[in-house]
């Protein structure tokens, strides 16, 4: 969103405000009248995030201090403030700011900013009712009686509604006004580098560092061997959506000297589903997930026979093996592997697995067999790990990737982009793995899937610009890499893939193990008709 955009929406939120702040339900057992403002603050605070939702409340004060019948009881004016409810008007400045910082560090998951609600209100309260206390002259706990007590049931409906409406109101949002998701939203009124003029040039603001500048000085730094720092990516991360245009077109000569015009297409097999005892929160396939999902053991021999011929007579990149589970008896190993060298005799399709830990001398067998990458995501940060999977560890993902790697295997690894990680967590990510150094990235984009941990996750923040975003950073910090766009591709990039296609250079086709993709030969036509090669990796 621009910063006229932008401002727009904070003279919006503060023009409900004082369409609604007006109206109240006087009580006779109080001064205190029950006030819909807070219900107001609840929901720009929410669309705008901390500073721009709280700046349109700050609007709506002071346009009630200087006279304007916008307070409770169409009242106005200096000694509405300095009055005996004043400290409440004053204490919803903290409300705004607590709900604000909510939203924006949990990307508006509803949960937590049911949490933020609360204590903001419990902020505002405390304020609000030592205020009360001086100025009426009564007791703490006579003050908190008669200005908080009575309002509590009322609250609690409040942040009910607030809780029901507000991720429709955001979404509706979001697909009204490009780029207007809360990030952007925040970035914009924080002061962003660039905005679109109506003929899409840029145009550069004196209100912050040039973006150009900076996303092009970073470029030429990766284009010439260099190595990003962690506050250049941090920088580029916090690009507003107005700017990853510019990000895309400096990123793809990059993707050209290493990559060519070429599109490698995966496809993926899901050859053993459900019955994990891992517990990660996103997956339809594990211990704590009640999603319907079809389970069963080792397909048959001919079902991966037969999709690795068509690997190879589509001219696809890879086929790529996916199996639930974390560990794996010899046995199951053996078994696989014979499956493997059979695949090998008709094929000479390249072969991933993504298969979980590994002993040294089961990964041994399955290389002997055939299998050349072994694929094992991060999935998120590390210090957000712990709040997607308790079984198993972080480091554990890391040392088994070590151990492949000295073994000879090239490595495919990646994550998941949307899970409450944050900007930060992006970041922590994509330097996680290129400290890792695979041949190949998958970035997935939050699915959520009914019967899973993450399940009710708010994805608004997913934007293309956003995903978009995100891609761009794995190629400048992994430039030789195959920059893999995986899950959420068709949800969140369709109709981007031309921009898509100047970042990355793979992606799957005919399904994500047990969510549904696009069929291999419309996958092939969209390669074609972006302006890029379809060709096998």
């Amino acid at each position: 969103m621009t910063r006229l955009g932008t401002m727009s929406f904070i003279a919006l939120m503060a023009a409900m405000m004082c369409v609604i702040g007006p109206f109240s339900i006087p009580l006779p057992v109080t001064a205190v009248p029950i006030s819909f403002t807070n219900l107001a603050i609840y929901f720009a605070v929410y669309l705008l995030g901390a500073r721009a939702g709280t700046l349109s409340y700050v609007i709506y004060m002071l346009l009630g201090f200087v006279g304007l019948p916008v307070f409770s009881g169409f009242t106005g004016g200096v000694s509405k403030i300095a009055g005996p409810t004043g400290g409440y008007l004053i204490g919803f400045v903290f409300l705004a700011l607590i709900c604000g910082v909510f939203a924006d560090r949990f990307r508006g998951d509803i949960r937590f900013y049911v949490v933020g609600m609360t204590l903001g209100l419990a902020v505002a309260y405390t304020f609000g009712t030592v205020w009360l206390a001086y100025q009426g002259g009564l007791t703490f706990g006579a003050a908190l009686f008669t200005g908080v007590a009575p309002f509590l049931p009322g609250d609690a409906i409040k942040i009910i509604v607030i809780a029901l409406v507000c991720r429709p109101a955001k979404q509706l949002m979001a697909r009204a006004v490009p780029g207007s998701e809360a990030g952007a939203v925040k970035a914009a009124g924080d002061g962003c580098a660039r905005e679109r003029g109506s003929r899409g040039k840029a145009v550069v603001r004196d209100d912050m560092p040039d973006s150009r500048g900076k996303i092009e000085a970073a470029a030429r730094k990766v284009m010439g061997g260099g190595v990003l720092t962690r506050g250049e990516v941090e920088g580029l991360m916090a690009l507003p959506d107005e700017d990853v245009a510019i990000l895309v077109e400096a990123v793809f000569p990059i993707r050209r000297k290493y990559k060519g015009m070429k599109v490698g297409i995966q496809l993926l097999t899901n050859a053993r589903s459900g019955g994990c005892t891992q517990n990660c929160s996103y997956c339809a396939q594990s211990s704590s997930s009640e999603a319907a999902i079809e389970k069963y053991t080792l397909v048959s021999r001919e079902k991966l026979e037969a999709d690795s011929r068509a690997v190879g007579e589509l001219g696809l990149a890879r086929h790529c093996i996916g199996l639930s589970g974390i560990r794996f008896s010899d046995g199951e190993i053996e078994e696989l592997a014979s499956y493997v060298e059979s695949m090998k005799v008709g094929s000479s399709a390249p072969v991933c697995c993504s298969i979980g830990f590994l002993t040294e001398a089961q990964a041994r067998r399955l290389k002997d067999a055939g299998v050349d990458r072994i694929n094992h995501n991060l999935n998120t940060s590390r210090t957000n790990y712990a709040n997607i999977c308790t079984t198993h560890t972080y480091d554990e993902r890391v040392a088994n990737i070590r151990m492949l790697q000295g073994i000879g295997f090239e490595i495919c690894c990646g994550g998941i982009v949307g899970m409450g990680e944050g900007d930060d967590g992006v970041v922590d990510l994509l330097l996680a793995i290129r400290d890792i150094e695979p041949q190949a990235v998958p970035i997935n984009f939050l699915l959520p899937i009914g019967g899973t941990g993450l399940a009710g996750s708010d994805t608004v923040r997913l934007t293309p610009e956003y995903c978009l975003k995100a891609l761009c950073l794995a190629r400048l910090l992994l430039p030789r890499a195959d920059i893999r766009c995986a899950a959420g591709r068709e949800a969140y990039l369709a109709g981007r893939e031309r921009d898509l296609f100047k970042v990355a250079d793979s992606i799957f086709a005919s399904g994500y193990l047990t969510a549904g993709g696009q069929p291999v030969s419309e996958a092939i036509e969209l390669v074609r008709s972006s302006g890029f090669e379809y060709a096998a990796g």
